[in-house]
């Protein structure tokens, strides 16, 4: 065959591949003609889809193509089988790469999106399986729970930060994410840091599922620790206002009542003496005259513990060193006391002097010492102690007055604890209102006494207490730079 030409026509497509060979074939018999070929064949090239190309084969003499037939079908037939394998081979290399792509933006979305989650510096996340094994731990969970990567990986996450009374129930949760494919609604909860103590934080779910593997689920914590700090400050400033409207309530209306009461006891103590004055001692009407005037003179103790309470104190301020203003008067002060309760002392010499009114701080002592004394029914402990603090050192919770701020950087701190039954949380505010008392009536003016003295003084007193557990009751005056020349109380 060495005066044939051989040529492969092929197009892509069906229909139209078959019109265009039909075409192709017209044009290549003239043109053979034209070149003097005498004679000409074609073979169809053919797939599953089809008629895809021809070959053809061209000679320049006559010549009886058929001879060859069975030799030229097998090389069409093998000509097919590999441009169909090529075709094939092709398609698949297509879906290699387009699948290659896809997994590389996978890879890329995975690692953009870890980063964003390792890097969020307000949100803890972590990853977890269907059973509660962590698979993810970013840094702000680290710094937020305690637990570096490596510690948390591989460990069940109701055992690093579920508390106990929660586990069953996110037990349940985790579960119920995992078939559904639904997260849970988000809540607040209160969580385990690795030291033991707890966490408040918002948290929300969200559950993640790629086909062939099994779904993830991820965890977002917001700590809610400054939020909480917030709320608490701005209840305690609620708090405090309430107290300083209560006060300012209280104030005007002692001081109105201590007034107005004043005036009357002075008309009544007028006209019990003018009628004194016209009784013998023998008559039976001066006796019970004498009787209603000692009960005016209380009274009018009473008005001028009122006074006391909102401040107006009277009296001569000079340095006093209340070390030993106290020790001076220590038999005194046991001697009010039971002998089950036993009085323990820690004053410093030279103790911290103070500017004051040395009967009226002595009646400071005094009253928290009887008070102490009657909390600690059955007998118990009590313990007075004084030091000078720093302006620092004050504390502001359970502090009056409410509105009371420190005007020197040393203080001198007087403290007395007792082993008693200790205060109710909500009656803490409530002890230095005149007149309140939960032991029995006719009591109540001790500790509002106190406070009037020191708001006089410049001082405050704040309270620790817990029922069960005892009280202190710590009592904070300016400290004087003036040397003490005090002289014992009257």
């Amino acid at each position: 065959m060495g005066d044939c030409i051989c040529g492969l026509a092929v197009r892509e497509g069906k229909m139209l591949f078959s019109r265009n060979i039909h075409s192709d074939l017209r044009c290549t018999l003239i043109e053979c003609r034209q070149a003097g070929i005498r004679s000409f064949a074609a073979i169809p090239l053919r797939t599953g889809e089809g008629i895809i190309g021809v070959i053809g084969l061209a000679s320049l003499t006559d010549r009886d193509f058929e001879l060859q037939s069975a030799f030229l079908e097998t090389l069409a037939h093998q000509i097919s089988v590999a441009m169909a394998n090529a075709r094939l081979y092709e398609a698949a290399q297509r879906e290699l790469s387009e699948r290659k792509r896809a997994e590389e933006s996978l890879r890329r979305s995975e690692k953009r999106f870890q980063n964003l989650l390792q890097n969020i510096p307000s949100v803890a996340v972590q990853g977890y399986g269907p059973d509660g094994t962590t698979q993810y731990w970013n840094q702000t969970s680290e710094r937020l729970y305690g637990y570096r990567k490596e510690e948390a990986i591989g460990h069940n996450l109701l055992a690093l930060i579920i508390p106990p009374e929660m586990r069953e129930k996110v037990t349940r949760e985790i579960q119920w994410m995992a078939d559904t494919g639904k997260p849970i609604p988000p809540s607040e909860l209160s969580l385990m840091r690795k030291d033991g103590s707890r966490v408040a934080v918002f948290s929300s779910h969200a559950v993640v599922k790629i086909p062939g593997r099994p779904p993830e689920l991820f965890c977002f914590d917001i700590d809610l620790t400054e939020q909480k700090r917030m709320e608490r400050e701005h209840e305690d400033l609620e708090s405090q206002n309430r107290q300083l409207q209560k006060a300012e309530s209280l104030s005007r209306m002692a001081g109105a009542i201590a007034h107005h009461f004043n005036n009357q006891l002075m008309v009544v103590m007028g006209n019990l003496e003018m009628a004194l004055l016209d009784l013998t001692r023998d008559d039976i009407q001066f006796a019970k005259l004498s009787e209603a005037m000692k009960a005016t003179h209380k009274a009018r103790e009473v008005s001028s513990l009122m006074l006391t309470y909102l401040g107006q104190t009277t009296g001569k301020k000079a340095p006093t060193d209340i070390c030993e203003l106290c020790r001076q008067n220590l038999p005194l002060f046991r001697a009010t006391l039971p002998e089950t309760i036993h009085l323990e002392t820690d004053l410093p010499i030279p103790g911290p002097t103070i500017h004051g009114i040395t009967n009226q701080i002595w009646q400071v002592v005094t009253n928290l010492i009887t008070n102490a004394g009657e909390s600690c029914t059955g007998g118990g402990n009590i313990l007075l102690r004084i030091k000078t603090v720093g302006a620092e050192e004050i504390p502001r919770s359970h502090r009056h007055p409410i509105n009371w701020q420190p005007q020197s950087d040393r203080h001198a701190c007087l403290e007395i604890a007792d082993s008693g039954f200790g205060i109710d949380e909500k009656d803490i505010e409530k002890i230095f209102d005149p007149f309140f008392t939960s032991k029995f009536t006719g009591r109540g003016l001790g500790l509002a006494v106190v406070l009037g003295i020191l708001r006089g003084h410049g001082g405050a007193i704040a309270v620790e207490s817990e029922p069960g557990r005892g009280s202190i009751f710590r009592v904070f005056l300016p400290e004087s730079a003036e040397t003490s020349a005090s002289a014992p109380p009257e």
